[in-house]
């Protein structure tokens, strides 16, 4: 099999893509595998997303663009911290019974301090 590696691709507007990460192929003798990649710096709102797949002789193939909508808390909160800057911010989670948690992050995401 001719497969080298995917590179994991994401666009705005479907025109444009920007590598986010990219997977080395696992796969022998043509059996298939399972790959994974996490895109943990996106911020809330609709997301193209697409493989390039690389071969080994240079050969460039691309997978079908898949459109997801992001609606996550930590997405939100990385917007929150592209508007205001670098500061710091108390992120409470307090479930309707049970205990809560707290974290102390900054806007590039560090934890400070984590508890319940």
């Amino acid at each position: 099999i001719n497969n080298d590696r995917f590179i994991v691709e994401r666009s705005r507007n479907q025109r444009t893509f920007s590598p986010i990460d990219t997977v080395p192929a696992m796969a022998l003798n043509g059996q298939g595998a399972a790959y994974e990649s996490f895109d943990d710096t996106v911020l809330p709102g609709y997301w193209h997303y697409r493989l390039r797949q690389m071969g080994k002789d240079s050969t460039v193939s691309f997978s079908p663009v898949q459109s997801v909508l992001v609606l996550s808390r930590e997405a939100w909160f990385r917007l929150i911290c592209f508007i205001l800057g670098r500061q710091l911010y108390v992120y409470l989670d307090a479930p309707a019974s049970g205990p809560g948690g707290y974290s102390c992050l900054t806007c590039r995401g560090y934890c400070g301090t984590r508890g319940k």
